[in-house]
């Protein structure tokens, strides 16, 4: 009974720690303007649109900042004007401006991140308190254990989700908005502004970075929970000073 008890906590404790992972991922893409700023730089459709790359790569982070960070309308619109030379670009049309459509696909985008921080915010805390758990139930291996699965883990569905990418991006990325949001609320002119900010090589790009992230994460556990399970070994190898015969010897 106390084995199976002992798998359950590990594999729940690893698959929360994995979680926080790809989270950990998620946040480096979403959060800093860094991110953004250099993937679009680099991946920015200026060639077909009427701006140039330092007001599509500007335009970038001052979405991104709507979409992630302050949310603040006024902002946004101040953004559009500017690099319209003043005009109002709501009637301008989408090459040149954000439509409300689009808008209004950004609210969306930030209420299911908004969502998704409070969840990842939880499952980290309790992947926090069930690690703190193994560690005081079984001691270092069981804290080793877990910490290795968690990263095998983690780095088995980053795996599996870059082959689906690389096999079929298209799918995926439709797959991922059309389970998230409402049918035709996200699909908008290959030459609108909005796409020429945001190709598709910015997604590729950033869901490299994500990966990436999760992936050193992953590793890191992987290497420190073979540190402690070998540490738990010796440790359980060793007979405590006050054990009378052999078989007051502690193992895990």
């Amino acid at each position: 009974m106390s084995k199976i008890i002992r798998w359950i906590l590990s594999t729940v404790t690893a698959l929360f720690v994995a979680v926080s992972f790809i989270g950990a991922g998620l946040a480096v893409c979403a959060v800093p303007d860094t991110t953004t700023r250099l993937i679009a730089q680099s991946t920015s459709a200026a060639d077909s649109s009427p701006f140039d790359r330092e007001q599509l790569v500007h335009m970038a982070v001052i979405t991104k900042q709507y979409t992630v960070n302050i949310h603040d309308r006024a902002q946004l619109d101040d953004a559009q004007r500017d690099i319209n030379s003043g005009r109002d670009a709501s009637k301008l049309g989408e090459r040149y401006s954000l439509p409300q459509e689009a808008v209004d696909h950004l609210d969306d985008v930030h209420e299911v991140l908004v969502r998704a921080a409070i969840v990842l915010a939880v499952v980290a805390l309790a992947a926090l308190l069930l690690s703190v758990l193994c560690a005081l139930w079984k001691g270092m291996f069981l804290l080793g254990d877990m910490l290795v699965e968690a990263g095998i883990l983690t780095i088995a569905l980053m795996a599996t989700c870059a082959i689906i990418a690389v096999v079929n991006f298209d799918a995926l990325f439709g797959a991922l908005h059309g389970l998230l949001f409402e049918a035709g609320t996200w699909t908008f002119s290959a030459d609108s502004l909005l796409i020429s900010m945001y190709p598709q090589g910015f997604w590729v790009s950033m869901g490299i970075v994500w990966a990436s992230v999760a992936a050193v994460l992953a590793i890191i556990a992987i290497i420190v929970g073979v540190v402690l399970r070998i540490r738990g070994k010796r440790k359980a190898l060793k007979p405590y000073p006050f054990a009378q015969t052999e078989y007051d010897i502690l193992y895990f």
